[in-house]
Parts: C-alpha cells; structure tokens; sequence
C-alpha cells in the first residue's frame, strides 16, 4: 500500500483568518461579560478557533485523498465522525485551559457537560460548510484546467520544453524516479494526480495533468478531462454509450477507464476508425 503525503500547506493559507476569527469572539465574549478580562477571554477564543478552524482545514484539505474512491455515505459518515470528535477534544482542551492556564475551576475529565454538544454540532456544520466551499474550489480549478473539451484537442499546442523521461514519485522522504515507459495511465486529482503502471499499482504524483501534458511526449494522450493514457500500453478500446469508448489496459489487473464523448474525435484518429 503506497503512503500518501499529508497535506498542511493550503490548511496553513487561512492561519491569519482563523486568528482574526479568535481575536473577534475574544472581543465578543469579553463585551459579554462571559470572561473578567479581555486578555483571558482573547487567549481562550484564540486558542478554541486555532483548534478547531486549522483542524477542519486540515481534514478538509486532505479529504480528496483519503475518499479516492469511496462511496458517498462513507464520505460523509467519516467527515461526520471527524468533525465531532474535534468539537469534542476543543471542548475538553477548552476545560484544561480554563483550570490549568488561569485557575478558573477545578479540572475535571469529561466535566463539559451540554458545551460538548454545542461544539461538536458546531463543529459538523462548520466542517461540512468549508468541505463544500473546497469542492466546489477544486472543481473551478479542475474545470479550467480541461476547457474548452471541443475538436481543437486534435491540433496539439508545441511542447516548448524537452521531454521528460521519468515522473519523482514521492515516499516518505524518497524520492524515486518512474520511468514513464511504465506508465499506463494519469488520473487527475485535486492539483495534483496519479499514476497507474504497467504493475496495477497507484502512486501519487505532485503534478497536474495540465502540467504533465506540457512535460511529456506525444505518446501520452488526454481522453478525458480526469484521464491521460499511454498509447501504447491499450489492450483493448470498446464502443460505450454516446459517443464514450471504455480502453482496457495490458497490465496485470486489465485496468480500464471510460473516454469522454467530447475526445471522441481522439479516440477514432487513435484507432483508425
């Protein structure tokens, strides 16, 4: 089973904003008279925010990888289970920090009585808001990047820059060099995609298929906007349903991934038909 990075850097894009989300319920909670000081009430709220808002971020941001896939109903179960339990923990650390940090109560474990539920429903609706706000990101990304899907796809632009023979797949803290002669096919995801291989095994590539395109030769051809094959690794292309041809693979597990109507144009000149 191959390791998948996990990601922090677009988590770490809204630091300023979840400290100035913090900062405002400081301010709020302070005019309220819920804290004796606006210093107190400033480092609680900071903290909760930092919590809770980096921590649906980050789980938020790494959904794409972990639900290649998935089902829908565990999808959103996952998220769900998720999401409440960092409401739960915010609420305990909250606790801690409020007996430990300024000595308002004595600290005792799971003593957070109805906060829990509030938080962790806050929580949920918070974590299924931005997942949504980030899907519908990575399909405007994901969009942009394919169109237009029209017959210009046959006049291909001049690659301006030389051919690369190998992709870095990426291990850990390995770096390992895949000859592209064993590629099959690249399935885009999020900014960046995977590539199968002549083995049936999935590895994690940093790269998008739009940057790939400009980077490898003719014999890699796009025939959806989510797929890039290899030419020559084809075993098999059949007719589907309008206009969609399902291509079959040689390697060890007969991969096969469906075309678009809109490379139909490809596919013809490809098989000659």
């Amino acid at each position: 089973m191959n390791s998948v990075p996990f990601k922090f850097r677009e988590a770490n894009q809204y630091i300023g904003w979840i400290l100035a989300v913090g900062v405002a319920l400081g301010i709020a909670n302070y005019a309220l008279g819920i804290w004796p000081t606006l210093g107190q009430s400033l480092v609680q709220q900071i903290i909760m925010s930092f919590i809770i808002g980096y921590s649906l971020l980050v789980v938020v941001s790494n959904a794409p990888i972990w639900f290649i896939k998935k089902k829908l109903t565990t999808k959103y179960f996952f998220l769900f289970f998720i999401f409440v339990l960092i409401g739960l923990i915010g609420t305990e650390i909250e606790y801690m920090v409020r007996s430990f940090l300024f000595q308002n109560g004595a600290y005792q474990f799971l003593d957070g009585g109805g906060t829990y539920l509030f938080n962790a429903i806050l929580s949920a609706i918070l974590g299924y808001s931005t997942y949504s706000l980030f899907q519908q990101k990575s399909k405007a990304k994901l969009s942009a990047s394919s169109h237009p899907e029209t017959t210009s796809h046959l006049t291909a632009l001049p690659k301006l820059q030389e051919h690369i023979q190998n992709i870095p797949i990426k291990k850990g803290e390995i770096v390992t060099l895949f000859p592209i002669k064993e590629i099959i096919y690249f399935e885009a995801y999020d900014n960046y995609s995977f590539l199968f291989d002549i083995h049936g095994a999935k590895h994690l590539c940093g790269y998008s298929l739009v940057y790939l395109e400009k980077k490898l030769d003719d014999n890699f051809i796009r025939v959806h906007r989510k797929y890039m094959l290899h030419r020559h690794q084809i075993a098999q292309i059949q007719p589907h349903l309008k206009g969609r041809f399902i291509i079959t693979f040689g390697d060890k597990k007969q991969s096969s991934i469906i075309s678009s109507a809109s490379y139909t144009e490809i596919i013809k000149e490809l098989t000659k038909l």
